[in-house]
């Protein structure tokens, strides 16, 4: 049987395959060499290709690292028709040659796409992200022909260029709800599949499915430590704006949206005036659009407890780190403890004067019906400082 290896060749950014036979001599790798690549001329100028050999006739145990510089090709097997001409490989070699590779996490995911029949119970979504983590570990890029929630046709992206046949097509069962393969073509008719670190499938979508458990565990997680970990235990490299996005997609699973919350206030501000008697609770949006603007609450019963606690407020504002941002204005005094007692609080858009003036009457409404003089403590915001006066005459602020 006459003895095949397939070639994978990489030169600059570029990455090629092709075969070597018994009969193969160095001149006509040189020859591909220099036809494939351009700018490569291995006679003259002193340009390296890395070359991984794998054999194509069942011999498992013949694989290399080859080498063409110059003139020469070095192999780690001397058996082979290419053999090198240095005496010793490993000094030719050098820091060309590669350590062992670990396995990587991905390899289970060439199994994720592999007959007609196949179900997958999470629906769609379910099946659109293994389909991409298939395609990453395989080696090649799909198309979707049409992509519905209940239908998806993919075909292979190499389809126009090279009339690659490899399709599949799954739809929703009605009895079940889940997803099921109905035609698959697994094999591919265009050019040599190779797994590249970059690919156009490896989308946010499948970072955040990667991650979503650490992000729990650890909401903290930066970004950097996502790219590092792709790139050490997936062999993957991703760009800093997907990993950005696969994170804001994790958390999105996690949390949920957070502006639906936004929408149920109304209720909840409600809610508080049937459930807490002497609460005193305010809502306001934008006229018109009805787009939040700012929520004051007090609950009743903290304003009946308040009455036998120190006469001191702490007054002050804080950045809040949502997506949406703002500031939470608060007034705490102090118990027979010493601990800390909220009072009121309030989320607005901006710490500005008049969000200070709109606090603080609700405050006044408050405390001046409790007859008795307190004593605030704030860090002496102007807007805050411009109100205080006009609404609290001749209390002490500190």
């Amino acid at each position: 049987m006459e003895v095949c290896v397939m070639a994978k060749c990489t030169y600059k950014s570029e990455t090629i395959m092709f075969s070597i036979s018994e009969k193969s001599s160095m001149v006509d790798v040189s020859k591909t060499l220099c036809l494939r690549f351009r700018g490569l001329q291995l006679i003259s100028n002193a340009k390296s290709v890395d070359i991984l050999l794998k054999d194509l006739c069942g011999i498992s145990e013949y694989s290399g690292d080859f080498c063409a510089n110059k003139e020469l090709i070095a192999c780690e097997k001397g058996e082979s028709s290419c053999s090198s001409t240095v005496e010793d490989i490993n000094e030719f070699f050098g820091k060309s040659k590669r350590a062992s590779a670990k396995p990587l996490l991905l390899n289970e995911w060439e199994t994720y796409i592999h007959q007609v029949g196949q179900k997958f119970d999470g629906g769609v979504e379910e099946f659109r992200l293994k389909l991409c983590k298939y395609a990453l570990e395989v080696g090649f890029n799909f198309l979707y022909a049409g992509n519905e929630k209940r239908l998806v046709i993919s075909i292979c992206s190499n389809k126009k260029l090279m009339g690659c046949s490899w399709r599949v097509y799954a739809s929703c069962c009605e009895v079940t709800g889940c997803f099921v393969i109905q035609t698959l073509h697994n094999v591919h008719t265009c050019a040599g599949r190779i797994r590249e670190s970059k690919s156009k499938m490896m989308r946010s979508r499948v970072v955040s499915s990667l991650f979503v458990d650490r992000i729990r565990a650890k909401p903290k997680l930066k970004l950097v430590e996502i790219i590092h970990e792709l790139k050490d235990y997936y062999g993957i490299d991703i760009s800093y704006y997907h990993a950005w996005f696969g994170k804001e997609l994790a958390k999105l699973d996690i949390h949920g949206d957070e502006s639906k919350p936004f929408n149920k206030l109304v209720w909840y501000a409600d809610a508080i005036k049937e459930t807490n008697s002497g609460s005193l609770c305010e809502l306001e949006c934008e006229a018109g659009i009805n787009c939040f603007r700012r929520f004051f609450v007090s609950f009743g019963g903290s304003i009946a407890g308040f009455q036998y606690c120190i006469p001191l407020l702490f007054i002050d504002a804080t950045f809040l780190k949502s997506k949406y941002k703002g500031q939470f204005l608060c007034a705490s005094g102090k118990n027979g403890n010493q601990g800390f007692y909220p009072l009121p609080f309030r989320v607005v858009d901006s710490e500005t004067e008049e969000n200070w003036t709109w606090f603080l009457q609700h405050l006044a409404a408050i405390l001046l019906s409790m007859g008795r003089i307190m004593t605030f403590f704030s860090d002496y915001n102007q807007g805050l400082l411009n109100t205080m006066g006009a609404m609290f005459p001749g209390w002490p602020h500190s």
